[in-house]
């Protein structure tokens, strides 16, 4: 079978770090025909020349049933962006599409992301690739009943939402307030039936930590580990992390993986490395399509609502209030068309 086409929107430094290196990493899946961006030139990415070019350039031609449209742009020109590619004949494509997909203020362009064949978003800290760990420890009762999950400076706005959820397998958030300045208080999720998670600002990879708490123990991973909880680590092989550990249980990286992911000291901790294991999370993300990227509506609804969190300090989805179902969204995008930018 012939890789997938893939045409990617943007060329900045999410692009040739990330989202690149995370597609030649999959070269029998995907074939990256075309990167366009502002203007015309070459870029390096991990030793292979690159040329974008600009948008006006894109062909119809190039756009089929198969092709995979990757968008990373500037958060003001998304509309504008995606109007233009569908002017093309991108409606026959599949979109991945980055966070925040769009601004509170844009949802009045929703109509153009329901004009793809098929959209998910391309939030990679859904598919960490520790959290299957993590999953399995709960699965297997290493601390007994799960209680609070705290993602103390180890998580940012929208990400540390979907980061959430995904760790306590709840799509749905019941509730949410803000507590504090913006940038230096703390957000608390509720997510019924006693799940709860609580994200510490500001975001510091460095010196953050990931502390779950349980009935009969805790999953900790990152700086300040509290004595007796179970850590989540690196296994190191020639500097290389080959596989996560937590207790007698691991996880193993693909070759891949740890070759996108670079040399690991032995103080690495998985929330000191973050930002790299975010570009080995969205190689799995890649792997996943077209089954199961994250969810279009759920990304949609994490933007919104750290929006609401920082004007108003508290949310509840309704649907006046969550762009998520097809009546939220109506509703939203028809009230912000008038101050939609495009």
């Amino acid at each position: 079978m012939s890789p997938r086409p893939v045409i990617v929107l943007g060329a900045g430094q999410r692009i040739r770090n990330d989202v690149l290196p995370a597609f030649f990493s999959l070269p029998a899946d995907y074939d990256v025909r075309a990167v366009f961006g502002r203007s015309e030139r070459d870029e390096n990415v991990g030793g292979a020349a690159v040329r974008v070019r600009p948008l006006s350039s894109l062909s119809p031609d190039e756009l089929s049933a198969d092709t995979l449209i990757y968008s990373c742009v500037s958060k003001g020109a998304v509309p504008r962006v995606l109007a233009e590619v569908l002017s093309r004949g991108a409606e026959r494509c599949e979109l991945l599409i980055d966070t925040p997909v769009l601004l509170f203020k844009q949802l009045g362009n929703l109509k153009l992301l329901r004009r793809f064949a098929k959209v998910s978003v391309a939030e990679d800290c859904s598919t960490l690739p520790w959290i299957p760990l993590v999953h399995r420890a709960l699965d297997a009762g290493l601390i007994g009943t799960p209680g609070e999950l705290q993602l103390d400076r180890s998580a940012w706005r929208y990400h540390g939402l979907a980061m959430a959820r995904t760790l306590w397998r709840a799509p749905r958030v019941r509730r949410a307030r803000r507590i504090g300045a913006v940038e230096s208080g703390r957000v608390v999720l509720d997510f019924g039936a006693g799940r709860r998670a609580v994200i510490q600002e500001p975001r510091d990879y460095a010196s953050g930590r990931l502390l779950w708490s349980g009935s009969a123990g805790a999953i900790a991973s990152g700086a300040d580990l509290p004595s007796g909880a179970q850590a989540l680590v690196f296994e190191r092989v020639d500097g290389r992390a080959r596989a996560f550990r937590l207790g007698e249980l691991r996880e193993e990286l693909a070759l891949e993986e740890s070759a996108l992911l670079g040399a690991v000291s032995a103080s690495d901790t998985p929330v000191a490395r973050t930002h790299d294991l975010k570009r080995v999370g969205l190689r799995r993300l890649l792997q996943r399509l077209p089954e199961s990227g994250y969810p279009l509506e759920r990304g949609l609804e994490d933007s919104a609502a750290d929006f609401l969190l920082e004007k108003f300090r508290r949310w509840r989805p309704t649907p006046l209030t969550s762009p998520a179902g097809r009546l939220g969204g109506a509703l939203l995008g028809l009230a912000l068309r008038p101050i939609a930018r495009r």
